[in-house]
């Protein structure tokens, strides 16, 4: 038993960690850049100080959003209350998908909720600066997904898991967002299953050169995208990209080369002209492969 506990913390911080890691690469810059981000939010959307909302309610836990706040520290959030109503059992809240307005959003996710204990928790978004850069309109259509485990064990099937669509501004309202093709796109894929695009490189991004993307899940399935067998300029190198995308989503994601390793194969980001990989989309756990194909990209700057 004294084994089954540690297991279980030591699962609960490698996913304290990988839920901090998730999002476009601009997590970080985000956050520092909240002022900025809160402002573009109060010109778009509307402060809501009520809006009420039963996403689980059990024996064991009631979870129900209790407001909208355009206006938090780290911009557009929204408000809940969570209850546990067992007297013995604690239990762990966590978000593990979110989108708005059909874009994909990077919810910061994970709340513990003793036995007996009742607590307010504000739900911000980490990727919110990169949405209203790529001009996604008014926040309408907030889509969230409620999971909860016994925080004592995560083996275990999970209490409960409910998916809710909050309306800012009413339902009649909801629009979902289209993005405009460009004459710069680089289309990668694009059936009917999943469109990739290549939207930019950048030079000089935040944490590296950086291959801007544009990802739309077409279907009813989750999809992971992975890349492996990266070239650049030739030589190999070695690097993780994946990606995971609820179903009839969109998302703007990134994939990054650090400089550090830029350099551990000898290439400056400035002189890149070939990159190669391989691409796969799977489904969640990788057991079923949707498309496999070899990508040639030959930036223009």
């Amino acid at each position: 038993m004294a084994m089954k506990k540690v297991l279980t913390m030591l699962l609960l911080v490698a996913m304290i960690f990988a839920i901090a890691a998730c999002g476009d690469g601009k997590k970080s810059n985000d956050i520092e850049n909240s002022d900025v981000t809160t402002n573009q939010v109060e010109k778009t959307t509307e402060a809501i100080s009520t809006y009420e909302l039963v996403a689980i309610d059990n024996e064991e836990i009631l979870v129900k959003v209790t407001g909208i706040n355009p206006n938090y520290m780290y911009g557009y959030a929204i408000e809940a209350y969570v209850k546990n109503k067992s007297s013995d059992t604690d239990y762990t809240l966590i978000i593990p998908n979110a989108s708005i307005n059909g874009v994909n959003a990077y919810a910061e996710s994970l709340y513990g909720v003793n036995a007996g204990e009742e607590k307010e928790i504000t739900i911000f978004f980490t990727n919110i600066k990169t949405l209203i850069e790529n001009d996604i309109g008014e926040f309408s259509d907030i889509k969230l997904t409620f999971l909860v485990r016994d925080a004592s064990d995560w083996y275990i099937e999970p209490l409960a898991q409910e998916t809710v669509n909050i309306y800012p501004l009413g339902k009649d309202k909801a629009t979902k967002f289209v993005r405009e093709t460009l004459a710069t796109d680089e289309i990668l894929v694009d059936n009917d299953e999943v469109t990739i695009i290549v939207t930019d490189y950048d030079l000089n991004g935040e944490y590296g050169y950086t291959i801007n993307l544009y990802i739309v899940n077409k279907s009813e399935k989750f999809h992971k995208y992975t890349y492996t067998y990266v070239t650049i300029n030739g030589n190999e190198f070695i690097s993780v990209w994946e990606k995971t995308l609820t179903p009839n989503t969109v998302s703007f994601d990134s994939a990054v080369f650090m400089d550090f390793e830029l350099e551990d194969i000898g290439v400056d980001g400035a002189d890149i002209k070939e990159i190669s990989f391989d691409l796969k989309v799977s489904d969640d756990s990788e057991d079923v492969v949707y498309l496999e194909l070899p990508v040639n990209l030959k930036p223009t700057y």
